[in-house]
């Protein structure tokens, strides 16, 4: 979700530099992250607060301008506002987390998994515990880390 939000939110730029709106200026680093607060909404971006100083005007001028001219053509949103000294609080259309919901339960065990690094081989070592001599904590931790790297890395469900 957050990557759609990011291509939402970047297509706006785009709109916003075509139309003069903005000036050019690299894209600083921003954030979406969930806010702390859920009636906040879904989601909240920096984006206004990073731009400011480039854009040389009021973080809360430039989100206005964001809102304004947002290009959600996908009916991504539901609500979008304003926040504070120039947050973007994004609410997100509750048939996307259907969707959303919907690939969870069709693709079943198989959700989350990816074909990143291609099939390469990886050796993950763990529970190096000497058998003469005792046990401890860390141990353990190490068991159910190294199993859960395990399995994240897999390709088939187990190790």
């Amino acid at each position: 979700m957050k990557r759609k939000l990011d291509a939402v939110l970047k297509a706006t730029i785009d709109e916003c530099l075509k139309k003069g709106l903005l000036s050019k200026a690299p894209l600083p680093d921003y954030v979406i992250e969930i806010p702390n607060n859920p009636d906040h909404g879904h989601f909240a971006t920096n984006l206004p607060l990073t731009l400011a100083s480039s854009q040389k005007r009021a973080p809360k001028e430039i989100a206005s301008v964001l809102v304004e001219n947002l290009k959600d053509e996908g009916g991504l949103l539901e609500k979008t506002e304003i926040a504070g000294p120039g947050f973007i609080n994004f609410r997100i259309n509750p048939e996307e987390w259907y969707g959303v919901l919907g690939n969870i339960l069709s693709l079943r065990a198989d959700y989350g998994r990816s074909t990143y690094g291609n099939n390469e081989k990886v050796l993950v070592e763990f529970v190096s515990a000497n058998p003469t001599g005792p046990l401890h904590l860390g141990h353990g931790r190490g068991a159910a880390l190294g199993d859960t790297l395990c399995r994240i890395l897999s390709n088939r469900s187990g190790c």
